[in-house]
Formats: C-alpha cells, sequence, structure tokens
C-alpha cells in the first residue's frame, strides 16, 4: 500500500456504507481518521463525529482532516465508549475494529441505542490478524441479538492479510 493510499478495507466499508450527501454518521474508535476523511469527501450537508479514546489518534486525525473541519464536515471527540452521549442521532454508525461490541456489550451497545435513528443502521466491520473471521462473525452477531440489535445481514470480504466481515444492524422496534 502506498503512503496516501486508502487500505483495501477502509474503501470496502465506504463502498458498503452506500454513504449519501446528506448522511449524519458517528464512527467510532477511528483512529487516524482514515475512514473520516474519505465519508466526508462524499458529504454535502451531512457531517460525520469521530470519537477515540486515544488523544494520540484524535490529533493525528484532526490533523488529516483539517480541511473538512474547517467545511463544518466533520467532528473529532477523545472519549471512552462506554460514556459517549452526544446531543444527536445518527443515520449510520460505524465501527472498524472494535471488538467491546461482542466483547463487552453491556458497556459499548447502549451507544448505539442511544445515538442510532431508529431507521438508522450500524455497521460493525472487523478484520482480524489470522483468519478466524467467520466464527467471530457468528459470535458476535448472537451478542448484537441478544443485547437489542436486529442482524440485517453478514458480510465477509477476501482482504490481505485476512479476510474481513461487516455485521450491518438497526434496532429492534417493538
Amino acid at each position: 500500500m502506498k503512503k496516501n493510499e486508502l487500505p483495501e478495507r477502509l474503501a470496502w466499508a465506504v463502498k458498503t456504507m452506500d454513504i449519501q450527501p446528506s448522511d449524519h454518521l458517528l464512527e467510532i474508535g477511528g483512529g487516524v481518521g482514515l475512514l473520516a476523511e474519505q465519508v466526508a469527501g462524499l458529504l454535502k450537508d451531512g457531517k460525520l463525529v469521530m470519537v477515540d479514546k486515544s488523544e494520540a489518534m484524535i490529533s493525528k486525525a484532526v490533523e488529516r482532516n483539517k480541511i473538512h473541519i474547517e467545511n463544518c464536515k466533520t467532528t473529532f471527540i477523545k472519549k471512552d465508549l462506554e460514556v459517549t452521549i452526544l446531543p444527536e442521532r445518527f443515520d449510520k454508525i460505524v465501527a472498524f475494529n472494535v471488538s467491546a461490541f461482542w466483547k463487552n456489550p453491556r458497556f459499548s451497545l447502549p451507544v448505539i441505542r442511544r445515538h442510532l435513528k431508529p431507521a438508522g443502521q450500524f455497521y460493525l466491520f472487523y478484520q482480524p490478524p489470522v483468519e478466524v473471521t467467520r466464527q467471530i462473525a457468528k459470535e458476535a452477531a448472537e451478542v448484537l441479538k441478544k443485547n437489542g440489535l436486529k442482524v440485517e445481514k453478514t458480510l465477509f470480504k477476501s482482504l490481505q492479510p485476512a479476510s474481513a466481515f461487516c455485521i450491518i444492524g438497526s434496532l429492534v422496534t417493538k
């Protein structure tokens, strides 16, 4: 991969989410802001908010996305996932390689229920370091279901060094 080239897993994520110009998105655990940069470039009157628990990652994301911050397309917040409370709800919430959603659902999934619009979608992408993707995806989907999310579909993508999955979920409406 070249220095400014988007990793294949993130290009797949952008394509899978079908970003619309007016979408309001929340990215959880966005690291250095690579995905945020790509998403913000597709927004017209939409907005992306990224939260990450690492001050160093937020600093790098802010540096990478200065133009999108100036254009009011992105906001970056240093915050632990479990205490994330924002004053808005989102059309789409995305997390890439954030295993807390199935390893610690009691604390992580309330963030999704609190911030996802009723008709919104949650995209949980994961690319493990080794090829165990289908088993992890099955376990993750079961945890999401048991914790109040509807699993609409699970996608798989062959990538290097290992395949990745995306679980697309929504809120269960009663």
